[in-house]
C-alpha cells in the first residue's frame, strides 16, 4: 500500500469522481481506476460501487477512509521527518487552505519562511465542506478557515486575521446599478450561483442579500469553486455574488462592487487544534499573532 494509491482514494471518496480526481493529478481516468482497484485488491474489500458513471463508498470504504487519511499522514510525516534529520531540517507543519486565504497565506508564509527556512510545509486546499470534515479529523496542524465554521467548536483556539465582505460581481460590458439596494437592470443577466453543497453557509448570506433586495435572479449555472465561478463572468455569460478576497487575487478583467457590511461579512481565522503541541506551529502562531495583532492590522 503506497501513498499515491492512498491519496488517490481519499480524493476520489471525497469527489466521487474518478474523471475529476484525474484531471487535477494531470492523468488519465483509467489510471485512476486501476489504482484504486489494486488497492481494493490489496485490502481484499470493495471501497466503491460502479454504477455506470456514478460512484458511491461502500460500508467498507466509509469505514477505511478516515484510516487512509492517518495512514497517508503519517507516511507523509515519516518520509519529511527522515529527510530533515538527514539534512539538519528543523521541523515539519501541514496547513489547510481555502480559497480567501491564500493572500492570507502568503503574507504569513513571507514572514515565517524568512526565519525558519529549513521548516517544510505541506499546505493543501479544501473547499468549505470538505474543512468540516478535515477539522473534525484533526487532519491538519494549522487551518486558514472561517470563524463560522471554527468559532462552535470548543476543540480548537483561532485568531482573528482579517474581515472579508461580499462583492457583486459583473462582466465588462454589463449595466452597473446606480443604488445597491436596486438591482432592477440585471434582472436580465443569468446570475452564476455556488455549489450549495460546497458552501452552505456562504449561500445562506448570499440568498440573504438577494432576498433584501426583493431579487430574483435566473440561475443558470453552478460551480463548486469559487475562482471558478470568474471564468463565466470574465467571458459574459452572467453575474454572481462571492467574497471580497477572491475578486481582489482575480486575473480577470471584470466589474466588482463591495457590498454594504450588513450581510456577508466573514471573519478569516488561524486555527489550530487544542492539545496540538507541534513546535512548528507555534513558531508559525507566533508570526500570525505578529502581523495581525490590533496595531499590526492594516
Amino acid at each position: 500500500m503506497d501513498s499515491e494509491k492512498l491519496s488517490y482514494f481519499i480524493s476520489s471518496a471525497y469527489t466521487l469522481n474518478f474523471s475529476e480526481v484525474a484531471r487535477k493529478n494531470f492523468i488519465s481516468q483509467p489510471t485512476i481506476s486501476n489504482q484504486i482497484s489494486q488497492l481494493e485488491q490489496e485490502l481484499g474489500v470493495k471501497l466503491f460501487y460502479r454504477n455506470g458513471k456514478k460512484l458511491e463508498l461502500t460500508s467498507e470504504g466509509e469505514y477505511f477512509l478516515p484510516i487512509a487519511v492517518k495512514l497517508l499522514e503519517n507516511m507523509r510525516y515519516a518520509s519529511t521527518a527522515l529527510q530533515q534529520y538527514s539534512f539538519g531540517g528543523q521541523g515539519h507543519l501541514s496547513i489547510m487552505l481555502s480559497t480567501t486565504s491564500l493572500a492570507l497565506y502568503r503574507k504569513c508564509l513571507e514572514v515565517f519562511n524568512s526565519r525558519y527556512p529549513k521548516i517544510s510545509i505541506d499546505a493543501m486546499y479544501y473547499e468549505t465542506n470538505k474543512q468540516v470534515d478535515l477539522l473534525n479529523k484533526g487532519a491538519f496542524d494549522i487551518y486558514f478557515t472561517a470563524e463560522q465554521i471554527v468559532s462552535p467548536r470548543n476543540d480548537y483556539h483561532y485568531i482573528n486575521t482579517v474581515s472579508d465582505s461580499l462583492a457583486l460581481v459583473l462582466p465588462k460590458n454589463a449595466p452597473v446599478p446606480e443604488d445597491l439596494n436596486d438591482w432592477s437592470c440585471l434582472s436580465d443577466i443569468p446570475f452564476i450561483a455556488l455549489d450549495p453543497t460546497m458552501f452552505s453557509f456562504l449561500i445562506t448570506d448570499v440568498e440573504m442579500v438577494l432576498e433584501a433586495r426583493n431579487f430574483h435572479p435566473k440561475i443558470i449555472s453552478h460551480y463548486n469553486r469559487l475562482e471558478d465561478i470568474l471564468i463565466p463572468i470574465d467571458v459574459g455569460s452572467g453575474f454572481s455574488i462571492i467574497p471580497l478576497a477572491v475578486v481582489e487575487e482575480s486575473p480577470y478583467d471584470i466589474n466588482y462592487i463591495p457590498l454594504p457590511d450588513e450581510f456577508g461579512i466573514v471573519s478569516r481565522v488561524v486555527a489550530w487544534r487544542i492539545n496540538n503541541h507541534n513546535r512548528s506551529m507555534e513558531l508559525f502562531l507566533d508570526v500570525v499573532r505578529e502581523l495581525f495583532s490590533p496595531e499590526n492590522k492594516q
